[in-house]
């Protein structure tokens, strides 16, 4: 049997420090899943959900509008919101019939992740419950997380633009999965402690992302952080 993929992560976003009912933050999503089901029995369904890991919000947080102005219960896990006009953003007046004026990126539940093994990639997509129940959906992609660490970003799309986005302690936020050339290689997760300097971080992902097609393309052996090797023993 092949050797699982070790991929480590460390928590990047303030709201994660705050988790007083020690909610499991990101879970293999088949130890998730009704057993009793028979469908959650065959290998097809196992074999893909024993590589996918979901999200999960240690806080409640709720986003909405009121006569074109935003509101939310935390201004501060609002990061970015994908207008033109920087006094849009400043002054929180958001067009609610405009959809491309409808995408915000938020503190909760972010992670870097890095690996030492070559040519694994990583999917970041929507947990199908979000569109139902949180009124949201993720900006997705996917590339090469060998070459290319980074960050990643809660990016939500709003489904409803008449009603609020609604985020409970709990939920399910995203799903996150790692692929390699070996695809019955299983996936070990490995958690890490410390703080993550944003001026570095930014300039790996500079350095990386400049290059464009190394984002999909195979590389050697090579951790894209050399700065985060003490976190790796």
């Amino acid at each position: 049997m092949s050797k699982p993929l070790k991929i480590n992560y460390l928590s990047v976003s303030e709201s994660s420090a705050n988790n007083p009912d020690n909610i499991d933050l990101l879970v293999r999503e088949y130890a998730s899943v009704d057993k009793t089901q028979k469908y959650n029995q065959c290998p097809v369904f196992k074999h893909k959900k024993n590589r996918t890991f979901v999200g999960y919000s240690p806080i409640d947080f709720k986003l909405g509008f009121d006569n074109g102005s935003m509101w939310s219960t935390d201004e501060d896990l609002i990061k970015d919101i994908n207008v033109v006009d920087p006094h849009v953003i400043a002054e929180r007046k958001v067009n609610a019939h405009n959809p491309s004026e409808l995408v915000f990126q938020l503190d909760i539940c972010n992670f870097a992740f890095w690996t030492d093994e070559p040519d694994v990639w990583m999917d970041y997509s929507s947990h199908p419950l979000t569109s139902l129940q949180n009124n949201y959906t993720v900006v997705e992609g996917w590339f090469n997380l060998s070459n290319w660490s980074r960050e990643t970003s809660l990016a939500t799309k709003i489904v409803d633009r008449t009603k609020p986005l609604v985020i409970k302690k709990g939920d399910p936020l995203f799903r996150v999965t790692f692929l390699s050339p070996d695809l019955n290689r299983g996936v070990f997760l490995k958690e890490r402690k410390g703080k993550l300097s944003e001026v570095q971080f930014r300039m790996s992902e500079s350095k990386n992302y400049e290059e464009g097609n190394k984002l999909f393309s195979k590389t050697p052996n090579k951790c894209p952080f050399p700065f985060l090797k003490f976190l790796s023993k």
